[in-house]
């Protein structure tokens, strides 16, 4: 592999990386919010 390849690789797993970071912050606030507006369900 090149240079420009395993650079466009570090980029894409830091990405990928990156946005699974936000989906599961994401579903953690929806979780917390969805908790905070429905006392009766622990989630």
């Amino acid at each position: 592999m090149d240079n420009r390849q395993l650079k466009n690789q570090t980029i894409l797993s830091r990405f990928f990386l990156f946005c699974l970071f936000l989906r599961e912050r994401n579903i953690i606030l929806a979780a917390l919010f969805f908790k905070k507006n429905n006392p009766q369900f622990n989630v």
